[in-house]
């Protein structure tokens, strides 16, 4: 079985190859997924002065947006209509779909997680560092990351 996921990630460092290998530490030190291979597409990665940036960067936050209503969604559809419902879920999918809505929510990285942001280590950007990126467009990087998992035992660490 083998699998991909793709991630912009947004990275604040002074040239394309300071942005690349900040990407490439962060994911060989986060526990939270297990690629392969790592593939970071300097063709598809944008520098925030490029025209495509903010689309690119808005996109990929829409659709961890998207994920995180989706998972509302189920949760919904589950019975948890408030938080109090959350006391009688009890263990199974629907806890693990408070778990995957904490993790978009809180900043941790995730095999749903279009866009992270490393400077403020979230799945959004907020209005400061949007600020600051187009003040020092040059300083920024979007970058285009694909995870590869190729063996069985990573496709189920990452999809468990």
């Amino acid at each position: 079985m083998q699998g991909t996921t793709i991630h912009r990630v947004l990275c604040h460092a002074p040239g394309a190859e300071a942005a690349r290998a900040h990407a490439e530490r962060f994911f060989e030190a986060t526990m939270l997924l297990n690629y392969d291979r790592l593939d970071i597409s300097a063709d598809l990665s944008l520098r925030a002065d490029d025209d495509g940036f903010w689309p690119a960067l808005e996109a990929a936050e829409a659709k961890n947006r998207a994920v995180l209503k989706g998972y509302l969604d189920e949760l919904r559809a589950a019975g948890c209509e408030d938080f109090d419902d959350i006391l009688h879920l009890g263990m199974g999918y629907a806890s693990k779909l408070v778990h995957l809505t904490a993790h978009l929510v809180d900043g941790f990285i995730g095999i749903d997680s279009a866009f992270y942001n490393l400077p403020e280590d979230s799945h959004w950007i907020s209005r400061h560092l949007a600020r600051r990126v187009r003040r020092c467009p040059d300083e920024y990087w979007l970058l285009h990351v694909t995870g590869v998992f190729g063996s069985v035992e990573t496709a189920s660490l990452v999809h468990s």
